[in-house]
């Protein structure tokens, strides 16, 4: 059973709708507005179209990792689809 009952059910249905809105919002017009991606000492400009790593959090997740835990040497494979900001920090530190 997914809801416990008919208000559970409007609350769930409005909530995922806020969060549509909230993520269209943030993924259509903040980027026109926010170019810059700043962490750890790494300043990337993103042009418009490019997925912003300020949106999430995952980036600088694994760029703490890279940086305090694995310490990449030779060669370095990055699978992405985005700024290209993990492969960058790894290039130039």
């Amino acid at each position: 059973m997914l809801c416990s009952g008919f208000g559970d059910c409007v609350l769930g249905v409005l909530g995922s709708i806020v969060i549509r809105g909230v993520l269209w919002f943030s993924h259509r017009l903040l980027p026109r507005f926010v170019r810059f991606f700043r962490y750890r000492g790494l300043v990337l400009f993103v042009p418009e179209g490019v997925f912003n790593p300020v949106y999430t959090v995952s980036t600088g997740l694994i760029i703490d990792a890279l940086s305090n835990v694995f310490r990449p040497r030779g060669v370095f494979l990055e699978i992405g689809c985005g700024s290209g900001a993990v492969s960058i920090f790894v290039a130039e530190y």
